[in-house]
């Protein structure tokens, strides 16, 4: 929540619990948890498994990173 708010909620998170949604799980090949997927207009753009005193900063580097190669196409 407070990373959608620092972005002027350019993201948007959803949790998903995998042992009630194995199907989701397997679907989006979630074997570690935590595991964090991220999807820009419906395609997945990044992904970050395990855990991470800095989670934050890379989920921002995943996005960063996902809109310079859309600024280049």
């Amino acid at each position: 929540e407070g990373l959608a708010k620092k972005n002027n909620k350019r993201v948007s998170f959803y949790i998903v619990n995998a042992d009630k949604s194995t199907n989701t799980a397997k679907t989006y090949k979630i074997e570690t948890l935590p595991t964090i997927v991220i999807f820009k207009e419906g395609v997945e753009i990044g992904r970050v498994s395990g855990y991470f005193q800095n989670i934050e900063e890379l989920i921002l580097e995943k996005i960063t990173e996902a809109e310079s190669r859309d600024k280049k196409k």
